[in-house]
C-alpha cells in the first residue's frame, strides 16, 4: 500500500462529490471529546445508532466534520470494522465521501465492475466495499436528512475545515477513485496524487 495524497473540497459541483467526515474511532467517548474541546474544538453532541455507534462530531463551515466513534456493540459491517480498527488502537479509520444520489452511484460503480454494497439506515444510506481490500478504507454517504447547526462550526482555535485528506491505498483504490470522476495524477516522489482542480480547500 502506498500513501495517497487527497487534496480535496469542500465541494465539486462536476461530479456531486464532496469530502464529508473522517471517522475516528476511540475506547471511550466522553474522554476522547473532552481531549478534543482542550485543543479548541467546539463539539456538538451525538447520539447512539441503530447499528452500534455512538458518536459526537467536530462540525466546519465548510461542511466537512471529524466524527468521533464509540462503539457499544457489532450489528453490521461498518461497526465490526470500527473494532478490528479499535484493536490496534485509537485514531483515524475512514474517509466518506458525501454523494448527492444514491441510484447513480451505484449505476457508476456497476457500470465500473466495482463490487459494493448498499446500507440503509433511517437518517442515512451507504455504500461500502468489503470486498474490495484496497476500497474499504474509503465509504460513500448519502444523508436522507441532515439537521446541522451554525451555531457548532465556530470554533475557538479558529479552524475552518478540512484541507486535505491522507490515505493509504493501491492499484485498487485508484480504480475507485477513477469511477468516481476523480483526476488521478503520479506525484513527483513517486508516490500517488490525488487532485479535483474543482474543490477549494478552505483553511484556517
Amino acid at each position: 500500500m502506498v500513501p495517497l495524497w487527497l487534496f480535496l473540497l469542500p465541494q465539486s459541483q462536476e461530479n456531486n462529490i464532496f469530502i464529508d467526515h473522517t471517522p475516528v474511532v476511540v475506547e471511550n467517548l466522553r474522554d476522547a471529546s473532552k481531549q478534543f474541546e482542550e485543543l479548541g474544538f467546539l463539539i456538538k453532541p451525538g447520539h447512539e445508532h441503530e447499528n452500534g455507534i455512538n458518536n459526537n462530531h467536530i462540525k466546519f463551515r465548510d461542511s466537512t466534520s471529524i466524527e468521533i466513534v464509540e462503539i457499544s456493540e457489532s450489528r453490521d459491517d461498518i461497526t465490526k470494522s470500527y473494532l478490528e480498527h479499535l484493536s490496534n488502537g485509537e485514531g483515524g479509520t475512514y474517509l466518506a465521501l458525501r454523494i448527492s444520489s444514491i441510484d447513480e452511484m451505484n449505476k457508476k460503480l456497476k457500470k465500473a465492475n466495482i463490487d459494493h454494497k448498499i446500507t440503509k439506515l433511517k437518517s442515512f444510506t451507504y455504500i461500502t466495499f468489503p470486498n474490495e481490500k484496497g476500497m474499504n478504507q474509503i465509504f460513500l454517504i448519502y444523508y436522507n436528512f441532515r439537521n446541522d447547526s451554525d451555531g457548532f462550526t465556530f470554533h475557538p482555535n479558529k479552524s475552518n475545515g478540512i484541507k486535505e485528506v491522507w490515505i493509504q491505498g493501491d492499484s485498487t483504490t485508484i480504480s475507485l477513485l477513477d469511477a468516481l470522476g476523480i483526476e488521478v495524477t503520479d506525484h513527483k516522489n513517486k508516490s500517488t496524487a490525488i487532485s479535483l482542480d474543482a474543490f477549494k480547500t478552505i483553511e484556517k
